[in-house]
């Protein structure tokens, strides 16, 4: 449950936020969202520049239909999730904002910023820093919370397809 909870987390987080791209890639020009658009939530990975640390596939709910994120007028954030066994649909409204490649929004009380990397017709790829998700990694996994030193720098990504 709370690995299911954290892996939500982050794809709300990276669904509506990023932090900042490899240096040493060029800008690509992003197209603001359109008014109301749904988004898939799909990969997730830890990077160190261009590498993935780790990498898992965001955890829909088998036999259920895929969980999604949908993005209103860059203001509102309505994330559908099916809960296992019944598929019945939880959702969670929370506030967000956009300008330009920038997005922030509150995550558990705990305000998120990021950069869009990517974004075409069909897909769009954020990027934020690791450390914004310390506090909330060491409250679900106390555990781990001593090893966090060690990817701080890292960047957490996530693809969404467009549904």
């Amino acid at each position: 449950m709370k690995k299911n909870i954290l892996l939500l987390a982050f794809c709300s987080i990276f669904a509506l936020v990023s932090c900042s791209s490899d240096d040493s890639s060029t800008s690509t020009e992003v197209t603001p969202t359109p008014t109301t658009v749904d988004w898939i939530p799909g990969q997730i990975s830890l990077m160190s520049g261009s590498t993935a640390l780790f990498s898992e596939s965001y955890p829909h709910a088998e036999g259920c239909d895929k969980d999604y994120i949908r993005l209103e007028n860059n203001t509102s954030a309505t994330l559908f999730e099916h809960e296992p066994g019944t598929c019945a649909i939880t959702e969670t409204d929370q506030p967000w904002n956009r300008n330009g490649n920038q997005i922030s929004l509150v995550i558990f009380d705990m305000p998120v910023t990021g950069t869009i990397i990517s974004e075409t017709a069909t897909q769009l790829t954020v990027e934020s820093d690791v450390s914004q998700y310390s506090a909330m990694i060491s409250l679900l996994y106390p555990e781990i919370a001593d090893y966090l030193d060690l990817i701080q720098g890292a960047k957490v990504r996530l693809v969404l397809d467009k549904k």
